[in-house]
């Protein structure tokens, strides 16, 4: 089933191309370009006010914003490049649960603009992990494919083996707050092949940044196996002030 479905991704890559086509509506377009005019319009890109640190859409420019000022977050800094709202939000959702890998491909050419655009200087990169269980249920780990697509581009080496997750928990997304959700997720991860992270500055990259919970844990996990900095990379980014979500327009 697995090489039935790659196979079946590579022919609809060949016919429909990812520049040929709006990777969001389908609309057939010209421009080489990953979306048409409509569904580009409709995206909000996170390249307005951000906080220094976690890289959340903000208010005003905040070394630490209202998400992750007065706790201790582990990562150096976080960057995404999308903030999350439709249509890259519904895309996400696609890549993760229908088998849409294709939009791996598309979402690391973003990730690797927001790469170079902070100047990050990486030894490596690597990934959030999911149970065995789940992965076979999913048939890939969608962190995984986008860790993998962003390392073609940019040339670094990615590791594998070293973050596990060991025991399966709710999903984060049924879970609202971030003191639950890192309740949830205490004693899921643990670090194995240390030797693969010690001494290095390493990249970790993920879909969605919602609360931080699970990037936290895993970022302290690394630091303490030995890494000498971690950075995080997600493809979108929840953002929100001290009244909720962060909505309205793209300014």
């Amino acid at each position: 089933m697995k090489k039935f479905k790659g196979l079946f991704n590579k022919i609809t890559e060949y016919v429909f191309p990812l520049t040929h086509t709006c990777n969001n509506c389908g609309r057939e377009i010209f421009s080489g370009e990953y979306f048409c005019k409509e569904c580009e319009e409709s995206i909000i890109y996170n390249d307005k006010i951000i906080c220094d640190h976690c890289g959340r859409r903000t208010f005003n420019a905040e070394n630490y914003c209202y998400s992750c000022a007065g706790r201790e977050t582990y990562f150096l800094k976080a960057r995404s490049a999308f903030v999350y709202a439709p249509p890259i939000s519904t895309m996400i959702a696609r890549l993760k649960y229908t088998n849409k890998k294709y939009l791996a491909k598309v979402f690391a050419k973003y990730l690797s603009f927001t790469y170079y655009k902070n100047f990050f200087c990486c030894d490596a990169v690597t990934f959030t992990p999911m149970t065995d269980e789940r992965k076979e249920e999913r048939g890939y780990n969608q962190a995984e494919v986008l860790a993998e697509e962003f390392c073609k581009i940019v040339g670094l080496p990615i590791i594998n083996n070293v973050l596990v997750k060991i025991k399966e928990t709710p999903r984060q997304a049924t879970i609202s707050t971030a003191k639950e959700r890192r309740e949830n997720l205490t004693g899921s991860f643990k670090v194995q092949n240390k030797g693969k992270i010690k001494g290095k500055n390493i990249l970790l990259i993920d879909d969605v940044m919602t609360t931080g919970a699970t990037v936290e844990i895993l970022c302290k996990l690394m630091l303490k196996a030995g890494a000498n900095s971690v950075t995080v990379l997600t493809v979108a980014s929840v953002s929100k002030g001290p009244e909720g979500e962060i909505k309205g327009n793209k300014e």
